[in-house]
């Protein structure tokens, strides 16, 4: 569900399934110490099992009812989508600041967060929105910076503390891209390094069309292919929430100084 501003992030109605903790039973009966079992109370329908930390299980609209009180607390006016995943036992948002001036490039600073029942806590990281071409971009990597949290009492602080990231530490975001924009490629090696990122053909293949309009004189700028997978996993057609989402974690070793020389040596290994 799209919004474009909090006041609409405000008026989204909170019926995400819920979830709860059960006791898990084995061996007609004898408790299994140490285990609980995800029940998805919603659809009544079992999510997983797994250790029990004695953590307190986040529910959807627990999560999304004090990410708005916080946005709204900090007086910012947010701009987003929120879907559902993995059958309705996850939700994600991205959203981006429209009360902040673009970092580069067009290139808007934002945050992200994800629930997921079956994985158990709440996780936060950077996102970026680049408004040239309506492009989503997970940023966590590049900040290296995320945030998980497994109680309701500390989601208040870790919404605000992303926020605060996101919106403060632009510099290093600043020059990142910079350095990305200067960063001259050969196309015939680009390619090289798009093998090794995206290993399906037909994605590869898509991205390709994707850049072709980039292409000059045979180059292409390390930000231009960084922005060609991000502009895939934002606008594919067909694409899962999964697929755009490892789309994005791909895209990022790009940016990423050190990420991006192994991606280079891996190319230099596969000549």
């Amino acid at each position: 569900m799209d919004f474009k501003n909090t006041q609409e992030l405000a008026a989204i109605k909170l019926d995400y399934d819920t979830a709860k903790y059960k006791d898990v039973n084995v061996n007609g009966g004898e408790l299994a110490e140490g285990y609980k079992a995800i029940w998805n109370t919603t659809q009544n329908k079992l999510v997983t099992i797994r250790k029990y930390r004695n953590k307190a299980l986040i529910t959807h609209n627990e999560l999304m009812r004090e990410f708005t009180d916080t946005v709204k607390g900090m007086k910012l006016d947010l701009k987003g989508y929120v879907t559902e995943m993995k059958a309705g036992n996850g939700i994600r948002l991205m959203a981006f600041f429209n009360n902040k001036d673009a970092v580069e490039d067009g290139v808007k600073p934002g945050i992200m967060m994800e629930n997921n029942y079956s994985k158990g806590g709440v996780k936060f990281g950077l996102y970026g929105f680049r408004s040239d071409c309506s492009n989503s971009m997970a940023l966590s990597s590049v900040y290296n910076k995320s945030v998980k949290v497994e109680k309701l009492a500390e989601l208040g602080g870790a919404i605000e503390t992303c926020i605060n990231t996101a919106t403060r530490e632009n510099e290093q975001l600043k020059k990142i891209i910079q350095k990305a924009k200067e960063d001259i490629l050969k196309w015939d090696y680009a390619e090289g390094l798009l093998s090794i990122l995206v290993k399906g053909i037909r994605h590869r293949e898509k991205i390709k069309d994707i850049l072709n309009v980039d292409i000059k004189e045979n180059e292409i700028t390390r930000w231009q292919l960084y922005n060609g997978l991000t502009n895939y996993s934002t606008h594919g057609e067909g694409l899962s929430e999964s697929a755009k989402n490892k789309f994005q974690k791909t895209a990022q070793q790009l940016l990423v100084e050190t990420k991006f020389n192994k991606v280079k040596l891996k190319a230099q290994e596969a000549k």
